[in-house]
């Protein structure tokens, strides 16, 4: 998917004079799904980033009902332990950041008015889990995203996003109890933010 979203994103640059940069701050929860199991034990006990906290800064283009943009992105999370019949939570002890493109089209409203947008993106994070003391690593993730623009003023809107991603492994199997195997996970996050269109 990252083959193609450079093109794009250069493509972007070359858009004519009347395409709009677009400038917007988000804050999203969440949480993690699948992160790791240990698939001999009969409780069924499961590690996953939970309660996750991300700040995201993302630049866009958009011209012709598409959206070209490049996000940072700044998270943090706790770490849960599910068992059967219990749950045991270290608090923020995972913390990552990362870069991600992506491309959206608007899939409902008009310029200047509510809209909603689809999209995908594909991107690189650095997590680092601080209670191990191993190495912070980078994790390839994508995600699919659908979001609400509202127009609050000429130049501001306010956005309502939900995302969908997979991969972005907060840990490596070193860092887990003997037995726990990683898997690639699941994260659904819910954003709102701010866009500024000058």
């Amino acid at each position: 998917m990252t083959r193609y979203l450079l093109p794009c994103c250069i493509l972007a640059l070359a858009t004519p004079a009347h395409a709009q940069w677009r400038l917007t701050a988000a804050h999203g929860i969440g949480t993690s799904y699948h992160d790791a199991s240990d698939p001999a034990d009969p409780d069924g006990s499961e590690f996953h980033a939970d309660r996750l906290r991300t700040w995201t800064l993302a630049l866009a283009r958009q011209h012709a009902g598409w959206r070209i943009a490049v996000e940072g992105r700044r998270a943090t999370a706790d770490l849960t332990e599910d068992g059967s019949t219990s749950a045991v939570t270290a608090r923020n002890v995972l913390r990552a950041w990362g870069v991600t493109a992506e491309l959206s089209r608007r899939a409902a409203g008009q310029p200047g008015g509510p809209s909603l947008w689809l999209g995908a993106g594909a991107g690189f994070e650095r997590w680092a889990f601080t209670v191990s003391g191993g190495s912070p690593a980078w994790r390839l993730a994508g995600r699919l995203h659908a979001e609400a623009d509202v127009p609050i003023s000429p130049h501001w809107t306010g956005l309502a996003r939900g995302e969908l991603g997979v991969g972005g492994q907060a840990f490596g199997a070193s860092d887990l109890p003997d037995g726990f195997v990683t898997h690639t996970p699941e994260r659904l996050q819910l954003y709102l933010g701010i866009g500024l269109v000058p």
